[in-house]
């Protein structure tokens, strides 16, 4: 029998549910739960299977014996722990489900907290595993982001205000933690820790994605956010009855997108209000706020407008909430956030406008995105926070593309600029509510960009292969008339001999310097022959001598015959040559006869020649005036300043305002002291030597243009003047 004391139940168990109050998840939560604990096990068994090949790696590798038995150690020692080491992590993750439904005076585990109650970890440690964990989420958000922001935003649908800041349950960040609190509570060795986290990046994060997108059809399924999956799949024109579902959209997101990342705009949006910049479409007391999905649309058909005038993105969006009022005899205007969004979005454009850096194409482009990127923004935030955001890294990519373009008047027949031009205008006709298409645009303009720059480079290397091959070739001419002129400067020579040497001989020269260099065998025997020739013609005075030429005079005459074959020097020229050569040898055997028997000098059957000039031997695109530069010394300024610059900046030559000249630095051709300057097709412009391109630099006549991430300077840029606007008041 019962006693009414047995009816009791105390008033705590009642409210709280019993001990099984996590328990009580909807449906589709339990359903959740169940598929992604059956999904998560297939990954950590694929992890663990590879797991013994990425150990017997590390003791193969292993620099002693005592490395490599604890990497087998390790292995055996995985093998045994991988059992529990799934059951726990399951289990955590079965937990996460169950945490999300708490009472307020409970208090919510987090990743950071549960990870920091490992008292065996050191600070140290802790931080550099957080820090590992951050770049592991920022490498699957770079790769695959949008099915995770859709799970983020039904399971907050899903749980309202009862989620207590738990997150997604098998979000990366709580699937990584759980997967390094097992570990460490299974005593798993922490040597081979960074090499078990690899794997869990590898085959667990990598083929996460997928698990993302059956929840998300999962969730759908149950009337949760089915607008999402229209979004995703497919790009319609936006209607009437879509308004509210874009209402809700928009709301979710901003809602959620700054949960995981520091929120620049909400930085933008207090400086703002601080600054009092936002004194334009001030708020009205008797008018009500437009709705988001209202909004969008209203851009929408703005933007399919194609106005290319170049206005303020506030004037306009004033200018289309009061035509609108006007018609459908509603007194409306923008809400706080929205009116907040419109105003930086259009400062924003200020100061891309204002970027010296950008070129006129730039300016002429990304004055179409204004719309766009506005609705964007509207849509999604994050994109002020997130480097690798489609709609930012289009901003970027456009003026990237555009950064060495000159000449406006010539942009129809410009394949970069037709290409930026189509894909604008497909923006401005399909763009409605679906920021995919941003990717898309950006992956086929970076396909272009890739091959217009493989073109460019190509035509570059040759540049400076050609560049490379003059500047050998001054070096060469350098040493040849170098020896030349120490061989006959100041010397009175038969003219035949002078003129074959300075015009027909040094091209020997040249050849086997620059063929074989100044240390080879060809290069001294040129200058043995020449040395050969010039004794030859002399007068000997001694026996000795006189038989040495005779003998010597068959060797020379191959030698010089061999030297002008292989300059293709003209074989009846040659045939002369040496019939006045034998000529001038007998001569000097008849004067040594004669000065062995008389004192008397016989007279020259040949005219001499005084060298009394240097020689100068020209090269092709040689001028003869050329203009002599002023000297700078190392430690000037504008000379430590170019010393700076490296192949690959852009700089912009400032001749007046109608005439400037974008160019890139290719190559710097020190033997020459050249610098060579090409236009963004590869062609060569413009060639500077280093003391020319170091006195542009100090008369202001070049300056080096910043080609960082566009929408990063004009970030930074709008930064500052809020807080100089703010400092001034």
């Amino acid at each position: 029998m019962r006693t009414d004391s047995q009816k009791i139940v105390p008033l705590k168990t009642a409210l709280s549910g019993g001990k099984n109050h996590r328990e009580r998840l909807p449906v589709p939560l339990v359903d959740l739960r169940d598929r992604s604990s059956r999904q998560l096990r297939h990954l950590l068994q694929a992890l663990f299977d590879k797991a013994d090949d990425a150990l017997f790696q590390m003791a193969d590798r292993a620099g002693c014996n005592t490395e490599q038995n604890a990497c087998f150690e390790a292995m055996r020692d995985l093998r045994t722990k991988r059992r529990g080491i799934e059951r726990s992590f399951l289990q955590k993750v079965f937990d996460s489900f169950s945490n999300l439904y708490r009472l307020e005076d409970e208090a919510a585990p987090s990743p950071i907290s549960e990870s920091t109650q490992l008292a065996s970890l050191t600070h140290k440690e802790r931080q550099q595993e957080q820090i590992d964990i951050d770049a592991m989420i920022e490498r699957f958000m770079q790769r695959t982001p949008l099915n995770l922001q859709h799970l983020d935003m039904r399971l907050n649908i899903l749980l309202g205000k009862a989620q207590n800041r738990t997150g997604n349950p098998i979000g990366p960040r709580w699937l990584i933690q759980h997967f390094l609190n097992t570990c460490q509570e299974q005593g798993i060795d922490p040597a081979i820790k960074p090499t078990i986290l690899k794997l869990f990046e590898r085959h667990v994060l990598t083929n996460i994605d997928e698990l993302y997108g059956e929840a998300n059809k999962l969730l759908s399924s149950n009337g949760l956010l089915p607008e999402l999956q229209a979004l995703q799949s497919q790009r319609r024109p936006a209607h009437p009855e879509d308004k509210t579902s874009l209402d809700q959209a928009f709301y979710i997101r901003n809602r959620s997108a700054t949960e995981n990342t520091e929120d620049v705009f909400e930085k933008l949006q207090t400086l703002l209000v601080l600054s009092r910049s936002d004194r334009l479409l001030a708020t009205q007391p008797d008018h009500r706020p437009i709705p988001p999905g209202d909004l969008l649309q209203l851009l929408t058909r703005q933007q399919q407008h194609r106005i290319f005038r170049r206005i303020s993105l506030q004037e306009r969006v004033e200018r289309l909430i009061r035509r609108l009022g006007k018609k459908i005899g509603n007194a409306w205007q923008l809400g706080r956030n929205e009116r907040d969004t419109v105003i930086l979005c259009s400062l924003l454009f200020e100061s891309m406008e204002a970027d010296r850096n950008l070129s006129e194409f730039g300016r002429h482009l990304l004055a179409r995105l204004q719309i766009p990127l506005l609705k964007a923004t509207l849509l999604d935030r994050t994109l002020f926070n997130r480097a690798n955001h489609p709609t930012r890294r289009l901003i970027n990519e456009i003026a990237s593309a555009t950064l060495g373009m000159n000449d406006l008047k010539t942009a129809q027949r410009d394949a970069v600029y037709q290409k930026i031009d189509q894909a604008l205008a497909k923006l401005a006709d399909n763009f409605t509510n679906d920021l995919s298409i941003f990717t898309e645009l950006l992956t086929d303009l970076q396909a272009f960009s890739t091959e217009e720059r493989r073109r460019s480079s190509l035509l570059e290397q040759r540049m400076r292969d050609t560049e490379e091959g003059r500047a050998k070739a001054e070096i060469a001419r350098q040493e040849v008339e170098r020896i030349l002129n120490e061989r006959l400067f100041g010397k009175i020579l038969p003219e035949v001999v002078v003129q074959l040497l300075q015009e027909v001989w040094s091209k020997v020269l040249l050849l086997a310097f620059l063929k074989y260099g100044s240390q080879s065998i060809q290069w001294q025997d040129a200058l043995r022959t020449m040395d050969d020739l010039l004794w030859s013609i002399a007068p000997n005075k001694s026996p000795e001598a006189r038989q040495q030429l005779l003998e010597l005079a068959p060797q020379l005459l191959k030698d010089l015959r061999e030297g002008l074959a292989s300059i293709a020097f003209d074989a009846f020229a040659t045939t002369d040559f040496f019939a006045q050569l034998e000529q001038l040898q007998l001569h000097a055997l008849q004067q040594t006869l004669q000065l062995l028997d008389s004192e008397e000098a016989a007279i020259e059957p040949f005219p001499l020649f005084e060298v009394t000039e240097r020689i100068f031997l020209p090269m092709p695109g040689d001028t003869c005036n050329q203009k002599q530069e002023i000297e700078l010394p190392n430690s000037h300024a504008a000379i430590l300043e170019i010393d700076n610059l490296h192949p690959g900046v852009w700089v912009e030559f400032i001749g007046d305002q109608e005439h400037r000249l974008r160019c890139k630095l290719a190559a710097i051709i020190k033997p020459a002291a050249k610098y060579i300057f090409v236009n963004r097709n590869g062609i060569k412009v413009l060639e500077k030597t280093r003391t020319g391109l170091a006195l542009d630099f100090h008369h202001k006549a070049v300056r080096q243009l910043d080609d960082s991430p566009l929408f990063d300077r004009a970030v930074k840029s709008l930064k500052q003047r809020f807080e100089n606007t703010l400092e001034h008041n």
